[in-house]
């Protein structure tokens, strides 16, 4: 098996001694890779708010393990999610789902790509656009 560009950089970004299990999915349209520091937007919204808004989804990033190994690589797993997004071309993440019980905890992040600005007509005003 294979392990993608992107799962080497979470895995290498979280170094924990026990580090939870990082699962990077790719879906959707594919785009260059950005830099590995490009600049992301953090979207505060419902999946299908984004989605409707324009933006492509590209990927999922989770982070799976025991509370206390999420709790150990908590201050790493956002650079991480940005490793994996900037791999996958993306322009934004939002948090898609989080979960905890007394043995297990689940964090996933969805990886988007802004919508294109579209251009504006000649001859028309910006109510129309």
């Amino acid at each position: 098996m294979r392990l993608s560009a992107a799962v080497v950089l979470v895995l290498m970004a979280l170094g924990c001694a026990s580090a939870p299990a990082v699962t990077v999915m790719r879906m959707g349209p594919l785009y260059p890779a950005r830099e590995g520091n490009c600049s992301l937007e953090f979207l505060n919204a419902q999946h299908v708010e984004i989605a409707t808004g324009g933006y492509a989804q590209l990927g999922l990033v989770s982070f799976s393990g025991t509370p206390e190994e999420i709790a150990e690589a908590s201050n790493r797993i956002p650079g991480a999610v940005a490793q994996a997004a900037c791999e996958m071309g993306g322009t934004s993440v939002s948090l898609n789902a989080a979960m905890a019980t007394t043995g297990a905890s689940v964090i996933q992040f969805s990886v988007w790509h802004a919508p294109e600005k579209p251009e504006a007509k000649p001859g028309a005003n910006a109510s129309e656009i």
